[in-house]
């Protein structure tokens, strides 16, 4: 567990706290692990409400592909390797594969 103190690098702690990293909250009391960390929860809403940005910039039919061609990849990586491999190691791989997938 990484502690964080007030040598803590900015950069480090940047690292940490966008990695979700537990070492961040190492610190924290019990009851203070509860509260809503309200700079991540803004940062989470404006990538996800910055989709409403089609709404100005309008859609095209390549941008549709695009995203959906996306979407189905990701996906199919996410179950066909990530999951399959990291959670039931099902099939073998290379080290430097693994490295790249994860």
């Amino acid at each position: 567990m990484v502690a964080i103190t007030a040598e803590t690098s900015l950069i480090k702690r940047l690292w940490l706290w966008l990695s979700n990293h537990d070492g961040i909250y190492s610190h924290l009391k019990p009851s203070e692990l509860k509260k809503t960390d309200y700079t991540r929860l803004g940062v989470f809403l404006i990538f996800h409400l910055g989709m409403l940005g089609v709404l100005y910039t309008g859609v095209s039919t390549t941008a549709v592909i695009f995203a959906l061609s996306m979407y189905f990849l990701r996906m199919f990586f996410i179950t066909g390797f990530y999951h399959r491999y990291f959670s039931h190691k099902s099939f073998r791989t290379s080290r430097a594969f693994q490295w790249l997938m994860a």
